[in-house]
């Protein structure tokens, strides 16, 4: 994912998020987050963090977050 523009998930729920700080201290600043999977695919407190910081440019959600 290090050098990807954009990440898109099109996933079945997960029992743990599958994009994490870990996977956002990865990517190259400015990337853009689409998400038409289920909520809790991705840690939401580490997203907000990655936009904060720039690390992610944006996000699309189709889908109900988990909280």
């Amino acid at each position: 994912i290090a050098g990807s523009d954009f990440i898109s998930l099109h996933t079945p729920f997960a029992d743990k998020p599958l994009l994490g700080a870990e996977e956002f201290s990865k990517v190259k600043p400015g990337v853009g987050v689409v998400n038409c999977s289920r909520g809790g695919t991705i840690d939401e407190l580490a997203l907000i963090e990655a936009l904060d910081t720039g690390k992610v440019n944006g996000t699309i959600h189709s889908c109900e977050t988990s909280r």
